[in-house]
């Protein structure tokens, strides 16, 4: 009897220190950067389709989470392995880069890091992809300086530059513009850095992009073009300024959807998309409806058609 009970006495301080030593499951989405929450779900626990009980780390995981540099350089100095996965199947340098902490990146480029500086994540999302998205500018020019490739996409199409959109700051777009990322590149579903941006609620991301001359006329996934989407921010945002700015410097005056080239989804039935006639010429063709369904354009000529109520754009 007393041998099964020192068994059970055992097993029970194995199982806790075990339990110790992993990340419980919270259940929670890992961490997914980018406007567009479209990646597939990947929950903590989870590997080859198999839901385990616990995130199992890596030491140098655990530090590099745990944001401790002296910890992390402790392991590379006893020669830990600075490419080592965990069991989500991330590398200690994407998961620094994606926290933003600069000293640990370069702690683990030191060590070895740097031939895999490409390598993706979950998503095929790169280290530069997830510094990027968070808007960590240092990171993001450190790794640049290191090979980091801004030509490389996900599985989203995305590059790290469409990931800036979500989170990226005006440093964070000026380093990747100077290794020449495409300020019109475009994602999966057709949209650019400032459409991301301007959905993403991304102010001063959003203002720099329209100052240094991103394309306005750029439509989201739902149509809204990138002038529509700016104009709907508040008058005192960074990006109203910059885009009355640019609009005035460019001989427009401030935005005015009757004059500005505009796609404009329609809420209401094919029955009520009927345009009325007013007084007035617009300069540009304005396309109303639903891609390419039931669509109307107007012409330079007076007494052109203009939206029915239905299909005019509230500002708030």
């Amino acid at each position: 009897m007393k041998n099964i009970i020192f068994i059970c006495l055992f097993l029970a301080a194995v199982s806790a220190a075990a339990q110790n030593l992993a990340t419980p499951n919270s259940g929670v989405p890992l961490a997914q950067t980018g406007a567009n929450n479209d990646y597939l779900t990947a929950t903590a626990g989870v590997k080859n389709g198999q839901q385990g009980k616990y995130v199992y780390d890596t030491s140098l995981m655990r530090a590099v989470k745990a944001q401790d540099a002296d910890s992390v350089q402790t392991l590379l100095r006893a020669h830990v392995d600075p490419n080592e996965k965990n069991y989500e199947g991330l590398a200690p340098l994407y998961k620094a880069a994606e926290l933003g902490n600069l000293a640990i990146v370069k702690l683990l480029v030191e060590a070895g890091a740097k031939p895999k500086i490409n390598e993706p994540g979950n998503f095929g999302i790169t280290p530069l992809m997830a510094a990027s998205a968070g808007g960590h500018a240092d990171v993001v020019k450190y790794l640049l300086e290191n090979g980091a490739d801004v030509t490389m996409r996900d599985e989203l199409n995305k590059t790290a530059i469409l990931h800036a959109g979500a989170g990226g700051t005006p440093l964070t777009f000026k380093y990747l513009l100077q290794a020449d990322a495409n300020m019109e590149d475009t994602d999966k579903y057709g949209e650019t850095p400032l459409v991301i941006a301007l959905k993403a609620k991304n102010d001063a991301g959003a203002a720099d992009l329209i100052s240094r001359g991103a394309n306005l006329s750029a439509t989201s996934v739902d149509g809204m073009t990138a002038q529509v989407l700016a104009n709907a921010y508040g008058a005192k945002t960074l990006t109203k300024k910059a885009l009355d700015k640019r609009l005035k410097q460019e001989g427009k005056g401030t935005f005015n959807p009757r004059t500005e080239p505009v796609i404009i989804q329609s809420r209401g039935s094919s029955s009520s998309s009927a345009a009325r006639p007013v007084s007035g010429t617009p300069v540009k063709p304005v396309v109303y409806g639903n891609s390419g369904v039931n669509m109307q354009t107007n012409t330079d000529t007076q007494n052109a058609p203009v939206p029915a109520p239905d299909l005019i754009i509230e500002h708030k």
